[in-house]
């Protein structure tokens, strides 16, 4: 089931598929605008499906079988899609069980399958992603044409992957270096752009805290910050909450810890992080 906000407040429902059954651990990413979505989620067998809708006021087709790949996964496989900038399509990104990320790009809901797989790895170091990571991807108005994914190694560093649509070249960048901290292995929570910089929301390791990786507009990456408050726990795999920022906004976060409390923690005009308690208890 999907839900649309509506303009005039009210909450739009569908039923995307009431015949085929998943499991609660499978993986879903969506990308598209207002009128053409594409929806993909990993079946119980390993594949990637996709459904899709093609108007705004449109019923959903599928499911379409996309990708097959033995090294999926499983149904937990995490996913990420996002739109290429200036090309049209859409790239669907996972990580498979050698710890390589898996990149597979076509025409939004339009085609019968996404074209051959790429499979990223950095030609001086491994990525070695940790195959329980979460992979998020994003675009920056900063750098046309590019898209980066974040995952997580086995070391627990937090990776960047910049990709150029236009050359298929890849570089890597390694958010929490050595010394700097590092990431519990279930990976990125959130990733949002903002004023041309590119910041992913994690939990830090060994304090369960969200912690703020980021790259600048020239590319470079920022030390990390603990953004939350000192004995605050994150332990949840899913944590509930998450705003998204405009590009032109200081981004922001809201977020719920173990005891339940909501907290928001946005970075201010001085570039200092600041958090306050919006409720002790939801």
């Amino acid at each position: 089931m999907v839900a649309y906000p509506q303009v005039d407040g009210s909450i739009r429902l569908d039923t995307i598929d009431n015949t085929t059954t998943y499991l609660s651990s499978s993986s879903v990413a969506i990308s598209g605008n207002a009128s053409v979505l594409d929806l993909f989620i990993t079946s119980n067998r390993g594949s990637i499906l996709r459904y899709t809708r093609t108007t705004a006021a449109g019923t959903w087709q599928g499911p379409q079988t996309i990708i097959s790949d033995a090294s999926i996964n499983g149904p937990g496989a995490p996913l990420a899609a996002i739109q290429i900038p200036g090309t049209g399509d859409t790239a669907v990104f996972l990580n498979n069980d050698h710890g390589d990320i898996i990149a597979f790009s076509g025409p939004p809901a339009a085609s019968s399958s996404l074209s051959s797989a790429v499979i990223w790895t950095e030609p001086r170091q491994p990525l070695a992603i940790n195959t329980q990571s979460y992979v998020t991807a994003v675009t920056n108005t900063s750098h046309p044409g590019q898209v980066t994914v974040f995952g997580v190694q086995r070391s627990n560093n937090l990776i960047a992957m910049t990709w150029n649509a236009a050359t298929g070249n890849v570089t890597a960048t390694t958010i929490f270096p050595p010394g700097n901290g590092s990431v519990d292995n279930f990976g990125i929570l959130y990733t949002t752009v903002s004023r041309g910089a590119t910041y992913a929301f994690v939990i830090g390791s060994p304090s369960e805290g969200i912690v703020v990786g980021s790259i600048d507009g020239a590319g470079n990456a920022r030390a990390p910050v603990q953004i939350s408050a000192p004995g605050d726990m994150y332990t949840d795999e899913i944590l509930p909450g998450f705003a998204p920022n405009a590009p032109d906004e200081l981004p922001y976060l809201f977020a719920i810890d173990d005891a339940g409390k909501l907290s928001k923690h946005w970075l201010d005009e001085t570039d200092t992080w600041q958090r306050v308690v919006v409720l002790d208890k939801v």
